[in-house]
């Protein structure tokens, strides 16, 4: 896999995209259908990838040494995964870069489908120097908690016109945008993407396509629940099922 060295954050430039305020609940309002409280983590996973026969997922428990990967149809219906790895996996078990055997690695993934963007962001620390976030807090009375300052981010990438296909909650202080990818055939424009939302607080680690990411209506294992705040089927590979209530 190419490596990129990824811009640092830039302050001035998450205070410019973030200074409409729009936070956390207006992401569900603008969400262009609703969201069902009956779908569940699996009806959303096979939404955006649209599994065949033979493929596989890898799901985590909050421990990514956890991680096994499974033919779909072995994963019970009810599960909900804290984490999941955002593409399909061709195999339960592929090569490394070390060439050693691995149950989970880019290797094992044909192809990107989604590039999931987390922006997690740290207030000040009790006692320490205030941190530029921390300011960004202070001066932004409608985004003064990290998953709304995270939240506002998410709102920047539609407002650019990106092809958000989900954003969901990760339980904790960010929120995880899933982009589009699958039209993208050598990553070019994923890359601009992810540089452009480096620079903005993205977390670099997500860049590699194995890398395990927090599950749609995934449930942590103390009890948190990560769920779908927004939803676009546009920029989904299946369809959500039709649920009559």
């Amino acid at each position: 896999m190419k490596r990129f060295n990824w811009p640092k954050p830039d302050y001035a430039r998450i205070a410019e995209a973030t200074s409409s305020g729009r936070g956390f609940a207006d992401l569900t309002a603008r969400s262009p259908v609703p969201l069902s409280p009956y779908h569940t983590a699996l009806n959303y996973v096979q939404g955006l990838l649209d599994p065949k026969p033979g493929d596989c997922a890898c799901i985590a428990s909050d421990d990514p040494r956890t991680a096994e990967t499974l033919l779909w149809d072995e994963i019970d219906y009810a599960a909900r995964p804290p984490l999941i790895v955002p593409s399909i996996l061709n195999d339960r078990l592929g090569t490394n870069q070390s060439g050693n055997t691995s149950k989970r690695c880019a290797s094992m993934i044909s192809k990107r489908l989604y590039l999931v963007i987390e922006t997690d962001f740290r207030p000040d620390d009790p006692g320490a120097a205030p941190t530029p976030i921390g300011e960004l807090m202070r001066n932004n009375p409608h985004l003064t908690t990290p998953k709304e300052l995270s939240a506002g981010v998410a709102h920047h990438w539609l407002d650019l016109g990106w092809p958000v296909a989900m954003v969901l909650f990760s339980g904790g202080k960010s929120c995880h945008t899933w982009l589009a990818t699958w039209q993208d055939k050598d990553d070019e424009q994923a890359a601009k993407m992810f540089r452009y939302a480096t620079a903005l607080g993205a977390d670099p680690a997500l860049w590699t396509s194995c890398q395990l990411v927090r599950c749609p209506e995934g449930k942590r294992e103390d009890g948190r629940e990560q769920p779908v705040l927004y939803i676009d089927p546009r920029f989904m590979l299946g369809e959500l099922p039709v649920i009559d209530y």
